[in-house]
């Protein structure tokens, strides 16, 4: 029993990334399926933010009123105002496949979206089982 495939199956067309059942295209360069030698995916995070400095501050303020006013609810406020806003910390992450190729090119593909980056994985892992059928 054979299975027959067409010549170019698109697996996945978005965004300036075209992968087929033999080629992947990223920024208007054709590479072929047939010479990724491998991939994978990189999470990157990236810290972007360190502390909450209205909170610091507010912390702060309600720290040293309570002080003055000999008031242990609004020192505990404070307090907890300051730590929270002290270990804010707002990370970002960026998805990149990286894809190496037995011509020693290194693709980078980069998205701030997981379910996206995980399409193109399938798409290309799904292109490269094709291969295995002949294609």
């Amino acid at each position: 029993m054979t299975s027959s495939y067409p010549a170019q199956q698109t697996l996945y067309d978005k965004g300036g990334i075209r992968i087929t059942s033999t080629l992947l295209e990223y920024k208007k360069v054709h590479y072929r399926i047939r010479d990724i030698y491998k991939f994978q995916l990189i999470e990157d995070k990236k810290t972007v933010q360190d502390s909450d400095t209205n909170q610091v501050i507010f912390g702060l303020l309600f720290i040293i009123v309570s002080l003055i006013l000999h008031n242990v609810l609004g020192m505990i406020v404070g307090i907890v105002l300051f730590i929270i806003g002290s270990n804010n910390k707002i990370e970002e992450i960026d998805y990149t496949l990286q894809i190496i190729t037995n011509k020693a090119e290194d693709i980078n593909i980069t998205q701030k979206n997981k379910d996206e980056i995980n399409e193109i994985k399938k798409a290309l892992e799904r292109a490269i089982s094709l291969l295995s059928f002949g294609q």
